[in-house]
């Protein structure tokens, strides 16, 4: 007989439960890595310009809806021009289309950092990192730190874009 059947007999199982004191995993929580796979798994199937609100925070999507409506109108305006944001929205740092994978995430006190790797060719690659944060029961990226200093970021060239 199983430790859990036992348990379950002696109504100890439903006593834990109802006090709270049994760990049942949430299913929809998400971790830091599974956000960032997703990520690179959109970019690679050329969907991120359509699917990005399903991996950043509600802040940085707010933001990108702003630049969007900006750069819908400065096209309206001039038809003819290409506006800031004509290439989409840079998600990367480097404008070449390049295969993202991820090769370390990292804790910090309040966030997460994922490093992504945009492979060019055998000899040319680029790392960005995706900064997320916990937001409700998941993390999202709240920002995308460019390569090769991480000194400029999305949220950033968003703002820059614009000025």
């Amino acid at each position: 007989m199983h430790i859990s059947d036992i348990m379950k007999k002696n109504g100890i199982y439903l006593a834990l439960a109802s006090a709270g004191l049994l760990a049942i995993p949430h299913a929809q929580a998400e971790t830091a890595l599974s956000t960032a796979k997703r990520f690179c798994s959109l970019h690679n199937q050329h969907g991120l310009d359509k699917k990005y609100p399903t991996v950043v925070s509600a802040s940085l999507n707010a933001e990108i809806q702003n630049a969007l409506k900006k750069n819908d109108a400065i096209q309206k305006k001039a038809p003819d021009e290409k506006p800031p944001l004509g290439d989409g929205i840079p998600f990367q740092s480097m404008p070449d289309w390049a295969k993202c994978r991820i090769t370390s995430v990292q804790k910090s006190a309040a966030d997460m950092k994922a490093n992504i790797v945009y492979r060019y060719s055998k000899t040319e690659s680029w790392t960005d990192q995706l900064l997320l944060k916990r937001e409700n029961a998941t993390w999202k990226i709240d920002d995308i730190l460019y390569a090769p200093e991480h000194l400029r970021s999305l949220r950033t060239q968003l703002k820059d874009a614009f000025q």
